[in-house]
């Protein structure tokens, strides 16, 4: 019921993960504390691998992930719909993500309730649920750990939005593109149905920030909102 200090933090704008099972905070030697429910009150550092140092969170509805000096990608806590994607469900202390046997190094970093994605080169990588075409290759087929294969015909990607089932990206020239689940119109695209593949969405300027968010009542479809280089949000 009350706010305390806690020293030896390194904050800036992705610093802090927090999610159902509590909070994490990145410290300034590049370890992690975290506490709250699913965990001692009292916030406790957690172990890292050898000669590992992270320089950002995110976190998600029950699990968190980060991104190490390395620009590897590490992620902990409940594997729901394989969005940590270590391959299983089950919970999952801190481990450093693979591909093809090898550490999966990236440029940066988005997670969500059901997905992670992953960019490389500009080029966007995802993992996770795909029941309503979150990963947009063209199927309905879940990937249950990081992938080598990159969304197709999108290019240039610099910032990630991921919904409940949904998400959105923005491209270097400010172009926003959607997809997956589009019930109550959450896409842009001027319908419901749901999109399996990147859907570019016409609005009259470029775009420098997107988001999504769910209403007050958890009945109503999740939103999304996009801000123009005026300022102007849609």
């Amino acid at each position: 019921n009350s706010f305390s200090t806690i020293a030896d933090v390194n904050l800036s704008h992705r610093d802090i993960a927090a999610n159902r099972n509590g909070n994490c905070v990145l410290l300034s030697d590049g370890g992690v504390r975290c506490g709250g429910q699913g965990r001692a009150q009292q916030p406790t550092v957690l172990a890292m691998p050898v000669d590992t140092r992270l320089k950002s969170l995110v976190g998600a509805a029950q699990h968190w992930c980060a991104l190490s000096d390395g620009n590897t990608v590490l992620c902990a806590g409940q594997n729901l719909h394989y969005a940590m994607g270590t391959g299983r469900t089950s919970e999952v202390q801190l481990r450093e993500l693979t591909v093809n046997n090898a550490p999966l190094v990236v440029d940066a970093l988005w997670t969500g309730p059901k997905n992670t994605c992953v960019t490389r080169s500009g080029n966007l990588s995802c993992w996770g649920a795909n029941d309503h075409g979150q990963l947009a290759t063209g199927n309905f087929i879940e990937r249950r750990t990081p992938s080598d294969e990159f969304v197709p015909n999108l290019e240039g990607v610099v910032d990630v939005a991921i919904g409940a089932d949904h998400l959105c990206a923005i491209t270097q020239n400010g172009l926003l593109y959607c997809w997956g689940a589009g019930g109550g119109y959450r896409l842009g695209t001027g319908n419901t149905s749901d999109q399996a593949t990147p859907t570019r969405i016409d609005l009259p300027e470029a775009v420098v920030q997107v988001d999504t968010s769910r209403m007050r009542n958890d009945d109503d479809p999740p939103l999304t909102c996009a801000v123009g280089v005026s300022g102007a949000v849609y």
